[in-house]
């Protein structure tokens, strides 16, 4: 595990305009992206999540929330004043943890979903995810990592094809079954820039999902996925990725799309995976690894 931690601080921050924030809580980065982006990241986790603010001239959009191991609220509330609208990605507990902080997220409900904004995550699903191992810096000021659980929040679906008018600016919804069967994607018009979810970046890819907990993957859902928003957006300019570093050549949305099809059709070779560490609560062992150049991808 510890291998991650090199090079201490990831390279392609340096690419990007760090905005100061008085309430990072020695946790939480701001940059400026192109297209009137604020990207809010937390780059002291093995997870390396980001969550996106896009500024409208009536109201700003926030993509995820993040994990909440420290409080979101506070950094969001500084970087826009005003009605805030809140769509959740998907239900993994590093894009929904800081869902709590805020009155309702939009998402593409199912029972899966529903159960969890009620009963929230409980401390003993997440024992993985706050082991010393997975912080860079250590755990943030006030972190308990004997407790820490994601709180219940308040859901409301969002519909396939919504566009989210921030005023001057639309962002387009298309539900995107296949890391999870709950995965979206939004589109913002004005910058041609997709948001990928866990659907789209470079690193591993998991599609081998399949329990409550973390919900159930598809291969073949994701081709279709990836099908849809290349009909749909044929003229994306980049996509922006929740893991790892915020901006990717659109090429990736034909580089995994392609991967994707060589896993479901057989025409790629895979590894076992045995090692138990790499299973989600109930998923069977082996795994499957398929490497690509640019990324992995992890399947049953």
């Amino acid at each position: 595990m510890a291998k991650w931690r090199e090079p201490v601080r990831r390279p392609y921050y340096a690419k990007y305009e760090r905005v100061p924030l008085a309430h990072d809580q020695g946790w939480y980065e701001c940059y400026r992206l192109p297209g009137d982006v604020l990207a809010v990241c937390e780059p002291g986790h093995l997870q390396e999540v980001n969550v996106f603010l896009l500024p409208g001239a009536d109201r700003a959009l926030l993509i995820d929330t993040g994990t909440g191991m420290a409080n979101i609220r506070p950094v969001i509330d500084e970087l826009w004043q005003g009605e805030l609208v809140v769509v959740n990605t998907h239900f993994h507990f590093d894009h929904t943890g800081g869902a709590h902080a805020f009155d309702e997220v939009l998402a593409s409900v199912n029972p899966l979903v529903e159960r969890q904004a009620r009963e929230g995550i409980p401390h003993r699903f997440l024992e993985n995810q706050v082991d010393e191992d997975m912080f860079l810096w250590g755990y943030p000021p006030g972190f308990d990592p004997r407790t820490f659980a994601v709180a219940p929040y308040t859901v409301r679906s969002v519909e396939d094809g919504a566009a989210i008018d921030l005023g001057g600016r639309v962002v387009d919804v298309v539900h995107t079954p296949g890391h999870t069967q709950d995965s979206l994607m939004l589109y913002d018009r004005a910058s041609a820039v997709l948001f990928g979810g866990d659907m789209l970046y470079y690193g591993a890819i998991y599609v081998q999902f399949d329990n409550d907990f973390m919900g159930h993957s598809s291969v073949e859902g994701y081709v279709r996925s990836l099908e849809r928003v290349k009909e749909r957006f044929p003229y994306v300019k980049a996509v922006y990725a929740s893991h790892n570093d915020f901006v990717m050549d659109p090429r990736c949305i034909d580089d995994i799309l392609a991967a994707m099809r060589d896993v479901r059709d057989g025409r790629v070779a895979s590894e076992p995976m045995t090692d138990a560490s790499w299973a989600y609560y109930g998923d069977e062992l082996p795994l499957s690894l398929y490497r690509f150049r640019d990324f992995t991808v992890i399947a049953k």
